[in-house]
């Protein structure tokens, strides 16, 4: 088992996030522990943060960490500043209100996942405990290194998912010397993820994953979040099959082959449920249950599908989380647009499946969140325009 991944059903006093988050209306940690890098080089603090930092391409890593635009979103989220932090309101942390939550979310329902502190004197190690400090101090210049380091690979996909808003067919992508050169954070890094578009339709890529593992830092994990499409038993063998395999996060809105076609506007369902079944076998063959995770983006048109999914998670024996829908849809958003359900009907059914949830042997998540996005539901104002964060 790869205490990591398990981290929060593990010891607390271990799991950074749940630690230093164990306080009244705590603010969100990614300035003071993560970097996202998109396709075109832009730094951020997170794939929903639009005050970027500058470009990846023109200034190194380091001077980005502690740029005068990073020490602002520091300074600014400290004092629950979402908005003028450049965040989006209905990202897993905020959950549809700029005025930030009252506790901590679940982290297995965040962006990304807990930090394991190994307390083993281990640069990694170290590094936890000067991330905490930092939180803890809300500082804005920082000696600590970045734990999270997400990046987007490429912009292009095969899928096209109405909801996504991405240019599928542009060429944008981040360089494999570019995405190389931070391999010095392994040293101090919880996590590298990578995700798209689609990664894997790049033909660069899979090799770059495999090398990029180093048993020199064995507390640096890879993850990879993907649609499943290019992910054949073969591949999947020589990525899982190894002493140190990558985490996967498979993204299907769907069970039945109709509506994930209406949904993701491809006809790769059949590719995709072979993937997810195959990472079950590998999970089994390798004793592990933190190899796989199902993700679920849930909306008015799959709503009925939920069930169905946690029935086939259970089947398969992988993990299954439900993510409630972002963005201004109104024939799909449940979470924003009333008139797609009553509120009360949406908690009750909620509540019913996250009770039959809980007798699963395997682990459902996204309930608090859904419930949390539902009850700020009426608070956001549907036709109010979000601040923009122009690229600099």
């Amino acid at each position: 088992m790869n205490r990591h991944h398990d981290a929060p059903e593990g010891n607390g006093r271990m799991c950074l996030y749940r630690r230093v988050t164990d306080i009244p209306s705590p603010p969100c940690l990614h300035p003071w522990s993560d970097v996202w890098i998109n396709a075109a080089g832009w730094v951020s603090c997170c794939p929903q943060n639009r005050m970027w930092w500058g470009n990846l391409r023109e200034t190194p890593l380091e001077r980005l960490w502690n740029s005068d635009r990073a020490g602002r979103v520091r300074r600014n989220i400290a004092s629950g500043c979402y908005q003028e932090a450049g965040c989006d309101r209905e990202c897993p942390y905020l959950r549809n209100s700029f005025q930030g939550p009252a506790h901590a979310p679940p982290v297995l329902e965040l962006i990304n996942p807990e930090f394991f502190d190994p307390m083993d004197g281990s640069d990694y190690s170290k590094n936890i405990k000067e991330v905490e400090t930092a939180y803890r101090e809300r500082q804005e210049h920082l000696t600590c290194q970045p734990l999270f380091v997400d990046l987007q690979t490429t912009v292009r996909c095969n899928s096209d998912c109405f909801m996504c808003q991405q240019p599928h067919r542009d060429e944008m992508h981040l360089p494999i010397a570019l995405m190389e050169s931070l391999a010095p954070y392994r040293a101090t890094a919880g996590f590298f993820r990578w995700q798209g578009g689609e990664s894997f339709i790049r033909k660069d890529f899979t090799a770059f994953l495999e090398r990029f593992d180093d048993p020199d830092h064995p507390h640096c994990r890879r993850s990879v979040i993907s649609n499943g499409s290019f992910l054949g038993a073969e591949l999947l063998k020589r990525l899982i099959l190894v002493d140190r395999p990558p985490f996967f996060l498979i993204s299907m809105d769907a069970v039945s082959e109709e509506c994930y076609r209406n949904i993701r506007r491809t006809t790769n369902h059949a590719k995709v449920m072979t993937a997810l079944e195959t990472l079950s076998q590998l999970q089994i063959t390798l004793g592990r249950t933190d190899l796989v995770t199902w993700n679920y983006v849930v909306m008015k048109s799959n709503f009925s599908e939920m069930a169905l999914a946690m029935d086939l998670a259970e089947r398969w024996g992988i993990n299954l989380n439900f993510a409630p829908l972002q963005g201004k849809y109104p024939e799909e958003n449940l979470f924003l647009f009333p008139e797609l359900m009553d509120r009360e009907e949406l908690l009750l059914r909620l509540a019913d499946m996250e009770d039959r949830a809980k007798e699963l042997r395997v682990r459902i998540t996204g309930f608090s969140g859904m419930r949390q996005r539902v009850s700020n539901r009426d608070t956001f104002r549907s036709d109010q325009p979000e601040t923009i964060i122009p690229t600099p």
